[in-house]
């Protein structure tokens, strides 16, 4: 019976004490809330009339202004609780205020009284209903709301059936003042509800680092830039203005119809039973339908579609409605409002809340509710008071321009979870060019004042990586300030700080050459001057004549620029150096360097070129690491195809300094003609854990153009940092279509581990976008039904089973594996932007997080796909999921068979795990695997097999 009831109300174990609490509370304060709206709408009709509705509205409209700016004031970070039970209080206060004032019998014929009786009834539902969701908001991540806020909302809506059908029923048995007492009981009852949910129920709070907004007093110079620079929330807020324009038109005129056709009929209360009649039956549509209908809509259709219903049914309506004035459309009136509008429209802004950034969220909920839509109320008053006529035409324009906002917004919801949880992460691959490239002109300004801050700091740690940073900007405003600022730095800073001006936009910069050079003239530092000396020396500044003499000097810093500045003097590059130069202004040293250039006859530049061909030479086969590391350096600055056979036999040279030089020489001078020494690169590659030196052999290996070695690359790749993999994907995506055979057959390889597969298949979806998407609902299903074997068998009972904690580790382990290979693979073939951070978001603890990333997942990848993938990575208990795994059909492993597969898997770790237990076993079988294992060729597996053999 438990269980029919949770799939009914789509709840999973565990949460229907929960569910329950919050029900009833949404219950109860609706009975009293929208019995006191309905009866007050009613009896102001009655007592007022229809004409004098603007005025209702502009009260309401500044009274809402008034009680949203007070809550936003006075209430630091607007906590959901303290706000809530103010709200409450303050409605009780009010309505028994209401009820001492109608026991006074002079006031029964004045008009005032049931003009505040509308006003405060509207203004206290309108910010109860805000508050209770608010207040929820906090307990429920954006998947839970998808199931539940429905169910909360139909509690409302049986609450608001509820306070229609007493009003309907006892109205003329109780009274006014009998009613108004029944709300105040319910009020009270929420109040006790609400500090029982405070204290039984634990929040689930927002992972998010930016809590600026949410800490601090309101700020209006805050707010409205932080809303202004997130599309979707300003387009949120301008669409549910749009939206209460729209139903403060709808009613306006239904009210308008009810009137004029009840006027016809005797009084006595006619138009509020009636309209209390009809409030009561669309309050029970409303209920069924979020109770058995609107969750399962959602998740089968999703929110950013669900959104076009209401402007389309309030465009059908008045449509019809311009064509006839029947009694028929003021119905549909009333169940636009009340109904559809009322239903999804509060439904869907509760879920596309959860796109708002989640320092803003909060107040956009409130400005929404007690700004935009009182703006609404107050515009809506001035157009009808000066506009009597044409109110269908009004609906008409205004349901246009709904529509509008709402395909707008479709087109921006997913864009939006998917920064939520972007602003969540740390994003390790971006660079400091790529932060500074994301930046405003403003945020980019800021950014440098505060670097230049830093620069006056005594830590000289960090005035270079803000010295770094500022380069980086490439403004050449700031680059005067910072050359200045080098003086003042310890002679390590300059030469750190030279190093980084030889690297960035400015490095043949006139200011930066000539401030090097008077530098160099200036300090009598060996160090400074030789490092001044060898950036010359590169950008070929030095004069020829005087770097001769330093061919035998023992410093070896000014012999390396010798010979760089001899052998620059022969390069292509002259003519280029010889435009620097006049760019310069015309210090000494420069003129010198100049007429030199102009002047040196071409025996004599010969004669330099041998001398400095024999130093090199020298240099390279020396014994003294540095020496070798200073050829290394000169000769990468050839970029000549003729030095590849140097660099190779230096490049597994035992000096990882000395390797990675050679490595990166060989990326600069290799080209495609030097093929036949892949297979020795690639050999290098996969035995050095180098990262430094691995990127330059996947540099090096890419200039090669060859095909051939794309399996052998992406099968190495396993162990590869992310920016390794990063830059193989582009160094491969850059050989162009002839890889597309083996990538699409890589991809599928079952046998192959799964970051190598999520590799090729990245580079594939590169390439031949098409081929990869008409392959992968193939690969995900086979993926999905992997990731289920995992899963099932990690967190299956093992009470007869050996090394349980063991094996559940291994294949938890291998149901991540697959997981983030499927999204991997998902954003690949173009369906998810950021794979990798959905990947991280799904494995968070923060339950807020999980729920965006199944959101953005959802909204991303094909509906077919993700209805197989959705079981496995919801919040649904785990006895639901392997329920799910026995009803589909597959295999129950026993322990054997668990250990086979594992010792088959193409993961390392499962082959290892397996095959340790089965050694702890004294397996039949072990020895056999041990000699399969070793034959795979894996260090990891060798050092286990050699581990196991010792012990036993």
């Amino acid at each position: 019976m438990k269980g029919l009831f949770h799939r009914i109300f789509y709840l999973y174990a565990g949460e229907g004490t929960n569910a329950l609490l919050f029900v009833s509370l949404a219950f109860i304060w609706a009975i009293g809330a929208y019995c006191g709206l309905t009866l007050f709408d009613g009896l102001f009709l009655e007592k007022i009339g229809a004409q004098n509705l603007p005025y209702a509205y502009l009260l309401t409209a500044f009274g809402l202004f008034f009680s949203a700016s007070l809550f936003l004031f006075t209430l630091k970070g607007c906590n959901p609780f303290r706000l809530f039970n103010t709200v409450l209080i303050i409605g009780t206060t009010g309505y028994s205020l209401i009820l001492l004032s109608y026991l006074s019998p002079s006031l029964h014929d004045y008009r005032g009284f049931w003009l505040a009786g509308k006003v405060f009834a509207n203004i206290f539902f309108v910010l109860l209903t805000t508050c209770y969701w608010f207040f929820i908001d906090q307990y429920y991540n954006l998947q839970n709301a998808k199931r539940l806020y429905s169910l909360f909302n139909a509690a409302i809506f049986l609450g608001n059936a509820a306070g229609a059908a007493i009003l309907s029923l006892f109205l003329n048995l109780l009274g006014i003042e009998g009613l108004i007492a029944i709300i105040i009981c319910c009020l009270i009852i929420t109040i006790f509800t609400l500090y029982t949910i405070s204290s039984r129920v634990k929040c689930v709070h927002d992972e998010d680092s930016s809590q600026e907004l949410q800490n601090e007093r309101f700020n209006l110079k805050k707010l409205i830039p932080a809303i202004m620079s997130s599309k979707f929330t300003w387009i949120l807020m301008t669409t549910y203005l749009v939206i209460q324009l729209l139903n403060i038109t709808t009613e306006y005129s239904y009210m308008d119809g009810l009137q004029r056709h009840f006027s016809k009929e005797s009084d006595g209360g006619q138009l509020t039973i009636f309209l209390g009649e009809c409030m009561a039956w669309i309050a029970i549509m409303n209920m069924l339908f979020g109770l058995f209908c609107y969750s399962r809509v959602i998740n089968r259709f999703g929110v950013n579609n669900i959104v076009m219903i209401s402007p389309l049914f309030f465009l059908s309506t008045f449509i019809g409605w311009s064509f006839s004035d029947v009694l028929l459309f003021a119905v549909l009136g009333v169940v636009a409002v009340e109904g559809v509008s009322y239903l999804l429209d509060e439904n869907n802004s509760n879920l596309l809340l959860n796109a708002v950034p989640t320092e803003l969220k909060n107040r956009v909920r409130i400005a929404i509710d007690s700004f935009f839509e009182p703006l609404g109320m107050l515009i809506s008053a001035i157009i009808f008071l000066c506009i009597d006529s044409n109110l269908i035409v009004l609906g008409l324009l205004l349901s246009l321009i709904a529509l509008a906002c709402m395909i707008m917004l479709r087109s921006q919801y997913r864009g939006a979870v998917l920064q939520i949880l972007t602003k969540s992460a740390l994003q390790f691959h971006m660079k400091t060019k790529d932060w500074i490239l994301k930046l405003s002109k403003k945020d980019k300004r800021q950014a440098e004042f505060h670097l230049m801050s830093i620069l006056r700091k005594r830590d000289e740690t960090s005035q270079l990586m803000a010295y770094e940073a500022l380069l980086h900007f490439d403004n050449p405003k700031i680059l005067p300030r910072l050359l200045t600022h080098m003086n003042k730095m310890s002679y390590r800073g300059k030469l750190k700080a030279i190093d980084l001006l030889s690297k960035c936009l400015f490095a043949l910069d006139p200011k930066v050459l000539d401030h090097l050079g008077r530098l160099m003239l200036e300090t009598a530092h060996p160090s400074l001057r030789s490092s001044i000396h060898f950036y010359f020396a590169r950008n070929g500044l030095l004069h020829p004549s005087k770097v001769a003499s330093d061919l035998k000097s023992y410093d070896l810093i000014l012999r390396g620029a010798a010979i760089i500045a001899l052998k620059k003097n022969v390069s292509t590059e002259e003519a280029s150096v010889k435009e620097t130069l006049k760019l310069i202004p015309h210090t000494d040293w420069i003129n010198h360097v100049h007429t030199a250039w102009l002047q040196l006859p071409t025996a004599k530049m010969s004669f330099y070129r041998i001398q400095a061909a024999t130093q090199l030479q020298q240099l390279l086969y020396s014994k003294i690491e540095e020496e070798i590391c200073m050829g290394l350096k000169i000769l990468s600055l050839d970029h000549h195809s003729r030095h590849v056979e140097i660099l190779l036999s230096l490049l597994n040279h035992p000096k990882r300094k000395v390797a990675r030089l050679a490595a990166e020489g060989l990326e600069k001078c290799i080209d495609s003609n030097s093929v036949r020494h892949a297979q020795f690169i690639l050999e290098q590659l996969t035995r050095s854990t180098d990262s430094t030196f691995r990127l330059h052999c996947i540099g090096a290996l890419g200039k090669l153009k060859s095909s051939l070695i794309v399996r052998d690359l992406v099968a190495s790749s396993a162990h590869f940092r992310p920016v390794e993999k990063r830059f193989l994907e582009q160094v491969i995506s850059s050989m162009g279509l002839r890889t597309v055979p083996i990538l699409l057959s890589l991809t599928k390889d079952c046998r192959l581990h799964d970051r190598c597969r999520v590799l090729a298949g990245k580079i594939l979806g590169r390439v031949a976008l098409p081929q990869l998407r008409a392959n992968l609902f193939e690969i995900i299903v086979a993926e999905i039904e992997r990731a289920y074997f995992y899963y099932f068998h990690a967190n299956k009972k093992h009470e007869d089973w050996q090394f349980t904690p063991l094996i559940q580790e291994a294949l938890l382990t291998g149901y991540h594996s697959v997981i983030d290979f499927i999204i991997q693979l998902l954003g690949a073939a173009g369906s998810i932007e950021r794979s990798e951070l959905l990947a991280h978001a799904l494995r968070s603890k923060n339950p807020k997080m999980r729920g965006s990333a199944i959101e953005s997942l959802e909204k991303t990848c094909e509906s077919k796909i993700f209805r197989r993938l959705k079981p496995l990575i919801d919040d649904r208990p785990l006895e639901d999921k392997l329920w799910q795994y026995i009803k589909d059909g597959k295999q129950v492993y026993s322990f054997d068979e668990l250990l086979e597969a594992m010792d088959n898997s193409p993961s390392s770790l499962d082959r290892v795990v397996a095959l340790t237990i089965k050694a702890k076993l004294n397996h039949p079988d072990w020895r056999l695997s041990l000699q399969k294992q070793m034959e795979q060729g894996e260090e990891l597996l060798h050092n286990v097999a050699f581990d196991l053999l010792e012990v036993t």
